[in-house]
């Protein structure tokens, strides 16, 4: 009966493995940017940067998606108030990079 148990199981593992990739290919592609919300850096960045953003990923869904590997994926994007703070940005793009797991960072905004 245990045999049968462990032949289960890594039956059932073997098909998750060829079958994950197939599934994230349907993920949409998650793109990350940090940006200033709040803070002395809002005015510039929500009137230039952000709508930017954020039009460019409504028209990209609209038109089925980013072009991955020949496949039309659509597009999350995750952005963060870094409230025009370096310290805040940086630690904001760790998380992004790190337990967010986004697939692509769009830049900061700032100004020379």
């Amino acid at each position: 009966m245990i045999q049968k148990d462990i032949v289960k199981v890594l039956a059932a593992a073997l098909f998750a493995a060829v079958l994950a990739p197939a599934f994230a290919q349907d993920a949409p592609v998650k793109i990350g940017y940090a940006i200033s919300r709040s803070g002395p850096f809002a005015a510039g960045a929500q009137l230039s940067q952000e709508p930017n953003y954020v039009m460019w990923a409504e028209q990209v869904n609209a038109a089925g998606g980013l072009s991955v590997g020949g496949k039309k994926r659509k597009i999350e994007l995750i952005g963060v108030d870094d409230r025009s703070e370096v310290e805040t940005m940086v630690r904001s793009y760790e998380k992004l990079m790190g337990s967010d797991k986004v697939d692509l960072i769009l830049p900061p905004w700032g100004t020379a």
